[in-house]
């Protein structure tokens, strides 16, 4: 007969603060496509001809600066705002537009607020079942329940948003939108409230959740490196337009303007004319295929694509300063025929790994891949606003 201490007990699932994973439940997804969206407000223009489509069960996210008409197209989703133009769809079926103006409690649409608008008289609890009110009364409390015990917060349903850190009010305002199972889920800057430290583990598993549940979802955000972390395909909007619609390695690696290059990192910028494909500049020739002979053009070069050329054949420049930045350093150079002096971005230390002392003469050489052209008549200014 086995040792009675020798038999072990069968391992409970781990569980981390946000509950066991893979037992959410699971939504019947809805693609939702903007078809053609203008609005205005008064004289303003807020949104102008956006048209795209968030597929189903994928993740979408709004990006842009503060004014660009994110949240405004979010609302229109929503149906909590009603556009001057254009039309909504949901799996190609009109929601909002000229012909039809579903309220939004008939879209089947969650929505989780910036600042998630928890109600402070109920409970946890209550407010996940808020949205349940399709369900029968006995129905309601088991599926609020379910969803809280994914957020990990099944323990504390009979207490009050006050008592709740930011995270964890997140994480309720997340479980109230996702409670009823919606085909959509909006999320407005949902983590912008959160302090950094604290964002990182939040929206790793916010995206884990919607990932469970299949629930196509747009999430609004300002922040780049977010935006390029969460979503299947973004979509970068500026002053009301679109900017440019894609995967995460399109906008980095392929952006179609210099607003879209220069959002997601500094630039080194050089103005110059198209000669033989390709333009001169002070590091070089850069290519700049398919633009027409003789057209005025912008040079983008990202900082991480310059770096020191030991052999020399590059060109002469003299380093001005060094600022530490944790993971990287940011080198300053001052180089011959450039009135600006350029950044680099380099490994932290990398300069005493090669021996390189400040205010030293040196030779820097340009990597193609991290180098774009665009016609001149977008300016410096649009490109990082």
């Amino acid at each position: 007969m086995e040792d009675d201490a020798a038999v072990k007990p069968p391992r409970e699932p781990v569980r981390s603060k946000w509950g066991v994973p893979n037992t959410a439940a699971v939504s019947i997804p809805h693609e939702l496509s903007f078809e053609n969206i203008s609005h205005r407000f008064g004289e303003s223009v807020i949104l102008q001809d956006i048209s795209l489509t968030a597929a189903t069960g994928t993740v979408t996210c709004l990006l842009g600066p503060s004014g660009s008409g994110k949240t405004t197209l979010l609302r229109i989703a929503a149906g909590m705002e009603r556009q001057t133009s254009g039309r909504v769809l949901q799996d190609g079926r009109e929601i909002g537009g000229p012909s039809l103006f579903m309220p939004p409690e008939k879209r089947g649409i969650g929505l989780v607020f910036q600042d998630y608008a928890l109600f402070p008289h109920l409970t946890i609890c209550q407010n996940v079942c808020f949205g349940l009110a399709h369900l029968k009364r006995a129905d309601r409390i088991p599926q609020a329940m379910q969803t809280l015990a994914r957020v990990g917060l099944d323990d504390r349903a009979d207490e009050y948003p006050s008592t709740l850190s930011g995270g964890e009010q997140q994480r309720v305002a997340l479980a109230r939108a996702m409670a009823p199972r919606p085909g959509v889920l909006l999320m407005d800057e949902p983590f912008s409230g959160l302090d950094s430290r604290l964002r990182d583990s939040v929206r790793d598993e916010t995206l884990g959740v919607l990932r469970e549940t299949r629930a196509t979802s747009l999430i609004v955000t300002h922040d780049p490196a977010e935006a390029l972390k969460m979503g299947d395909r973004i979509a970068l909007m500026n002053r009301g337009i679109m900017e440019q619609f894609g995967t995460p390695e399109d906008l980095y690696y392929r952006p179609k303007t210099l607003f879209a290059a220069g959002f997601f990192s500094e630039l080194n910028l050089f103005e110059g004319v198209v000669r033989g494909s390709q333009v001169e500049t002070p590091l070089g020739a850069i290519k700049a295929d398919g633009m027409r002979e003789g057209a005025a053009a912008v040079v983008a070069i990202r900082l991480p694509a310059l770096y020191f050329d030991p052999a020399g054949k590059g060109a002469t420049a003299r380093i001005l300063s060094r600022r530490f930045l944790g993971d990287f350093d940011q080198i300053t150079v001052g180089v011959s025929g450039v009135d600006v002096p350029l950044k680099m971005r380099l490994r932290a230390g990398a300069l005493e790994s090669l021996g390189i002392d400040i205010n030293r003469n040196l030779s820097i050489r340009v990597d193609p891949k991290g180098c774009f052209v665009f016609p001149a008549v977008e300016t410096t200014s649009s490109a990082l606003t």
